[in-house]
């Protein structure tokens, strides 16, 4: 019975481990598509600049 636990345990450690495996290496793809995605965004500085100095805001928060 025992050598019958031990056959289990020793089958779900590995299973573990394969899963951990797979989650790591889904996670660095996460990463990694994230990490590209972010850098195809342009940041467009000047424009939030200007958008918060913009006469027309102060005037629609008045009205």
């Amino acid at each position: 019975m025992s050598n019958a636990n031990n056959q289990a345990q020793n089958g779900l450690a590995v299973g573990q481990r394969k899963v951990e495996r797979d989650i790591n290496k889904m996670a660095i793809v996460a990463h990694n598509n994230l990490s590209s995605l972010a850098n195809s965004i342009p940041i467009q500085q000047p424009q939030r600049g200007m958008m918060s100095n913009d006469s027309d805001s102060g005037t629609m928060i008045v009205h």
